[in-house]
């Protein structure tokens, strides 16, 4: 196995591995999507910014990422022997990696061999669910209708970021998220005769897109009107043309995890979010 490395380099990585990472487009949304934005705009920090891709003669067998302040994002698949040739690589670098995130057999797995001296203690911070959707199911909707959010929502929905990021345990400043998501018309409010819930889409690959920022106050909850707003966001994404829809859910949410599958969500992948403790 080889380790070729894209240092502040993501158009490269982008330009090689993306029929790589588009085999398995829904579960590597995350990857593809930051690498498209970052390659777009060609955009990196020299020096905080690293891109890896693993091969095997000519066949490529993995991709990994790093931006500090971030974790290490790893794709699917990623054999075994592919792996180990990146975690050897890495721990050579000495890179301070906050966390790994990817699917759950090499998360879990590349947390073992970076902490196995010791010196660092692997948490289990988050599990969760990759789930797709390409075909919306009938449901009746409860009352109420989607509309597009503007400028004059910011102010009402920025507690509801607030308390989004604070459940989902991002560092995200919720004015820029909002801000980025109204003005690029990719948010959405679920009007009820007010605001009541609210979703947008985001990381748009070739052939799908993710579903987001997925939000409901709690005094409106129970009431139908997340799956009102995520059913209703799906259908128009792949009536816009995508082939398929893809969204995380936290699996110690049993809530979430039905609601999307009663949608038509069907899961894909589980993937493990380890931080590193001294």
């Amino acid at each position: 196995m080889d380790v070729e490395t894209f240092e502040n380099n993501p158009k490269a990585l982008y330009d090689r591995a993306l029929l790589f990472l588009t085999e398995a487009e829904a579960e590597n949304n995350l990857l593809i999507g930051i690498l498209s934005r970052l390659a777009a705009e060609h955009s990196a920090d020299p020096l905080e910014s690293f891109f890896w891709m693993i091969h095997d003669g000519p066949r490529i067998c993995g991709v990994g990422m790093w931006m500090r302040p971030h974790d290490l994002v790893l794709s699917h698949p990623f054999p075994a022997a592919a792996l180990a040739a990146l975690s050897e690589l890495l721990l050579q670098m000495r890179l301070p990696l906050p966390g790994v995130l990817g699917p759950a057999y090499a998360a879990r797995e590349f947390a073992a061999k970076w902490t196995a001296t010791g010196t660092l203690k692997a948490d289990l911070w988050r599990r969760e669910r990759i789930y797709r959707v390409q075909r919306v199911e009938s449901l009746p909707l409860t009352t109420g209708r989607m509309i597009r959010a503007e400028g004059e929502h910011l102010s009402g929905l920025t507690p509801w970021t607030d308390d989004y990021l604070r459940e989902t345990g991002e560092n995200d400043e919720s004015s820029a998220i909002l801000s980025a998501a109204i003005a690029g018309g990719r948010l959405f409010i679920w009007w009820d005769g007010k605001p009541v819930s609210m979703a947008a889409w985001a990381r748009p690959t070739p052939e799908g897109v993710c579903v987001n920022l997925v939000y409901t106050p709690s005094k409106e909850r129970r009431r139908g009107y997340a799956t009102a707003v995520v059913s209703t966001l799906s259908t128009m994404l792949l009536g816009q043309g995508k082939s398929f829809c893809a969204l995380y859910t936290d699996l110690s949410n049993p809530t979430s995890n039905s609601i999307y599958q009663r949608i038509g969500y069907t899961p894909i992948l589980d993937c493990y979010h380890y931080r590193f403790l001294h």
